[in-house]
């Protein structure tokens, strides 16, 4: 039985390797294999090895998926050689399934758009609805959009027919136009859901944004570039009305639960320009 995660699935995904979902392996080669500072053109796996203070041989199978979960001990090793960010580590940590005090951390197993909108209150879309003009959602963290009110629904047109924000940001005309920085903002939220989706321990969490993606370019382009965040850098989004004008709004994005579910709140507060 096909289950709704929010957007429609498409079956020709195969194994195209730009639009795979997250894995332990492909980070640590990816992480390996790009220039930094101490490795300008990119580190070898000997390089890695004996900067991390691990066997070559492990390395190898950390790559290839075959070695055992790593220890919280080898995976901040890992990081300092690698030189990944703060956001980038905690991805690392997500992928292999440990927290920072080496703690196996169970596999959380998401409902169906349907099943979490069954769960929110009434009262939550009032309290919504007394927010406006300012914009409020209530979202998963695969950027499904559960509930919102009317100035979020304005905002973003035809986000609540596709339900999920990434395919919106790709596959509607309209997030272009009321997006001043589309690329921007489109960026930001790929790496986001990658970073959110390496939580999960199960790669069939993402297959439906990514098979519903898989065949679009600038799509492919960002997933290919591996990158992760947690977060805005800048609050201030841009955003265009209908009549060409535009305005700004400051937002946050707060990490939220409903009976033990990962939600996202979403809050945007209008300034006119």
């Amino acid at each position: 039985m096909a289950v709704d995660y929010g957007i429609g699935v498409s079956h020709n995904r195969g194994s195209d390797r730009k639009t795979a979902a997250p894995s332990l392996a492909a980070f640590v080669r990816f992480a390996r294999e790009r220039h930094t500072g101490e490795f300008p053109d990119g580190a070898t796996r000997q390089q890695i090895a004996d900067s991390a203070h691990i066997s070559i041989a492990y390395l190898a199978k950390l790559e290839s998926g075959t070695a055992e979960s790593p220890t919280a001990t080898v995976l901040r090793s890992l990081a300092t050689s690698m030189e990944l960010s703060p956001d980038e580590t905690q991805h690392l940590f997500d992928l292999a399934g440990r927290s920072s005090e080496n703690v196996r951390v169970p596999t959380k197993s998401p409902l169906t758009v349907a099943e979490y909108r069954a769960m929110v209150d009434p009262d939550v879309q009032m309290t919504y609805q007394a927010v406006n003009p300012h914009l409020v959602a209530l979202l998963d963290e695969r950027w499904n959009v559960l509930v919102c009110n009317d100035s979020y629904r304005k905002a973003y047109p035809g986000l609540m027919d596709s339900t999920n924000v990434l395919s919106w940001f790709f596959t509607d005309p309209r997030s272009r136009q009321v997006m001043v920085d589309w690329e921007k903002e489109a960026t930001l939220t790929v790496g986001w859901f990658r970073g959110l989706s390496a939580r999960y321990q199960d790669s069939q969490w993402s297959h439906s944004v990514l098979d519903e993606l898989s065949g679009v370019e600038e799509f492919q382009q960002m997933w290919s570039r591996n990158h992760v965040i947690f977060g805005r850098d800048d609050p201030w989004m841009s955003l265009r009305n209908d009549d060409g004008t535009t305005y700004t709004v400051w937002v946050n994005i707060y990490g939220t639960s409903m009976q033990g579910h990962q939600l996202q709140l979403f809050t945007g507060v209008r300034r006119e320009p």
